[in-house]
């Protein structure tokens, strides 16, 4: 908290943000570089998790299908609910794609160049102006993520030797640039594979069929350096669940909660087939619960497994009582005793807002 005021005082004190609808660039630009600060002081491991879970509940609980645009005046509310987390992340990705020195170069160049003036998110894209895949700038492709709600997610299906990827979110509605609701579209989604690189950094169209591909487990998008989320075909889950059963810790607790909390929520939304899904959930489930000290914020990574499995749609409340509700969970993920799987506050706040949305205790 304290790294992420201090980036804020640096940045607001050269430069302000020309419209208070963009504030979240401001936002995520002070997370974006107070993360640095931590990782590079502290390495702590629990800060990035519970980013990457507050990133999670909002996308599936909280906001799902929002944009990162504000009201002309927005409210301390709506700016903790929408900035700070995924349009952080989208940074990180662009990151990933022209390197940290060069990235930093360019926030550098948004904070001095507007200097004693404003800046806003054009000013942004137009120092970004590398490509990738020779004709793709690298502005177009956070101009898109930042215009564009929801969290997109990848399919990953083994075939033998043989990988087919495709992308289809239009069975999610997500709003857009406009504020609109829509079908969502298909994303610019970077590629990034374990045990490969391919001559192509970003996947424009719905699919692509890689072959051929070694033997062995192959991840996409392991840490989620980029904004989407990854499924797998069941055979392929089988082995995760294998492998985090023999050696969890040899993930991140990041990774852990990413294929814990992927699994699910593909579960959930019924894009596995049964019976074979539901046996896979329990058994999920059950690594998570007899292994808690592996899996730190675990109530979180099961929650979809957990309410899908044992109950119905949930309880429509109002907007104030979403708003408790997630700021009780997220104030919980402060620590690590707090994150602790089915022991910590996280635990006693996420059973909470399962009890609101669904009547009983599910954690």
């Amino acid at each position: 908290m304290l790294a992420t005021w201090l980036t804020k005082q640096w940045i607001g004190g050269y430069a302000a943000i020309s419209d208070g609808g963009e504030l979240c660039l401001q936002e995520d630009l002070a997370t974006f570089i107070a993360a640095k600060i931590i990782k590079r002081m502290t390495n702590d491991e629990y800060t990035r998790l519970s980013h990457l879970a507050k990133i999670y509940l909002s996308e599936t609980v909280f906001s799902p299908g929002e944009t990162l645009k504000l009201d002309e005046y927005p409210n301390e509310l709506e700016i903790s609910e929408k900035c700070g987390l995924k349009g952080a992340l989208m940074l990180e990705s662009i990151e990933v794609l022209i390197g940290e020195k060069q990235m930093l170069a360019k926030i550098n160049e948004v904070v001095y160049n507007s200097k004693r003036g404003s800046y806003n998110s054009d000013t942004l894209y137009g120092l970004l102006n590398s490509t990738v895949d020779s004709d793709i700038f690298v502005s177009q492709l956070l101009h898109f993520w930042r215009e564009h709600g929801g969290l997109p997610f990848m399919n990953v299906d083994r075939l033998g030797n043989s990988i087919k990827i495709n992308q289809n979110g239009s069975n999610l509605t997500v709003k857009n640039g406009v504020g609109t609701w829509e079908r969502m579209p298909l994303w610019p989604l970077p590629l990034q594979f374990t045990e490969f690189k391919l001559p192509i950094q970003i996947m424009l169209s719905q699919g692509i069929h890689l072959s051929p591909v070694r033997e062995g487990l192959i991840f996409s998008n392991l840490g989620f350096s980029h904004f989407y989320r990854v499924n797998y075909d069941l055979d392929t889950w089988r082995e995760i669940k294998t492998v985090l059963t023999e050696n969890a810790t040899s993930y991140t607790m990041r990774e852990r909660f990413q294929l814990v909390s992927d699994f699910c929520y593909f579960y959930a939304s019924k894009s596995l087939a049964e019976p074979a899904a539901s046996v896979l959930r329990n058994e999920f489930v059950q690594l998570v619960r007899l292994r808690p000290v592996s899996f730190p914020l675990c109530d979180a990574a099961i929650f979809q497994c957990v309410v899908t499995h044992e109950h119905s749609r949930p309880k429509f409340l109002d907007k104030s009582s979403m708003i408790q509700l997630r700021r009780r969970v997220f104030e919980s993920f402060s620590n690590s005793s707090e994150m602790e799987c089915r022991a910590g506050l996280a635990h006693d706040a996420l059973n909470d807002l399962c009890t609101k949305l669904y009547g009983v205790s599910c954690l």
